[in-house]
């Protein structure tokens, strides 16, 4: 998963074994408010834009994904 929880900032997530009892504590942090973001699906994938960062991944056969900050690749 892909998200942006700063502008600027494009965190990933991968999950595995998800369906297990989450252990504690769990101390609830103050939410920050989040930054604007672009989405953009297309046929052949999708991007996410946060500032001056973005990832977009391409679907289908050799699939990829590219990081890329003000344009150049991250």
């Amino acid at each position: 998963r892909y998200d942006s929880p700063l502008e600027g900032v494009i965190r990933v997530r991968i999950d595995h074994f998800t369906g297990g009892i989450a252990s504690g504590p769990h101390i609830p942090l103050e939410p920050l408010a989040r930054p604007p973001v672009e989405i953009v699906v297309e046929d052949d994938g999708a991007s996410l834009h946060s500032g001056p960062a973005s990832v977009q991944v391409k679907r289908g056969e050799g699939w990829e994904v590219t990081f890329r900050h003000h344009g150049k690749i991250a």
